[in-house]
């Protein structure tokens, strides 16, 4: 199989499967659990890989940094009526980090609760976008046939799971739910 579709479906199970754990690995459980409170959010986020499985994808050849062009932002919006900072927003949100790129250049880079450039941050949407694109190529190349078809067609050690027959497009789509085993479709938001 085509090294860019493993790597697809690789991030499509990262993202869509949930991290297995045993009934009895408590402090585990309890770890996780940890993470999403409100006094450990910030924290919680930039230290997923203590408390789930994950796997590292190293880049492809060499990187280029991206040029800084760093200047003041004075950009303001009306929200219910009154004008209002993004500055004011930073400060009164639970932002890790912020960046802005215009024109491929680094124009602000700002760190908040605790964060600074060396973090690691969740990617959440990034990574489902970067899955969503590696099969969109896939696709494409005609290394994936069709969407519609089972995830277990590419990925066979999810047979006799809750996403065994399950088509492509639900997991990109994050279209199925999973309720005491069973799947479940849910409509579209």
């Amino acid at each position: 199989m085509n090294r860019g579709v493993q790597l697809a479906l690789v991030m499509m199970a990262a993202i869509a499967l949930p991290a297995p754990s045993r009934a009895g690995d408590t402090e585990t459980i309890a770890k996780r659990a940890a993470l999403f409170t409100p006094r450990r959010r910030a924290e919680g986020f930039r230290s997923m890989d203590t408390a789930y499985p994950y796997h590292v994808i190293k880049r492809g050849g060499a990187t280029a940094e991206l040029p800084r062009a760093l200047r003041k932002l004075d950009v303001t919006y009306t929200f219910a009526g009154k004008q209002h900072t993004v500055d004011g927003l930073l400060a009164r949100s639970p932002t890790q980090g912020f960046l802005v790129l215009k024109d491929g250049k680094i124009v602000d880079e700002r760190y908040f609760n605790g964060a600074n450039d060396k973090s690691k941050f969740t990617s959440w949407s990034v990574a489902k976008s970067f899955t969503s694109t590696l099969v969109g190529l896939a696709l494409a190349d005609g290394k994936i046939k069709s969407l519609d078809e089972p995830v277990t067609n590419y990925l066979p050690e999810l047979k006799g799971s809750g996403y065994d027959g399950v088509p492509i497009r639900d997991i990109l789509e994050m279209s199925l739910s999973r309720r005491n085993g069973a799947r479940r479709i849910c409509p579209p938001r």
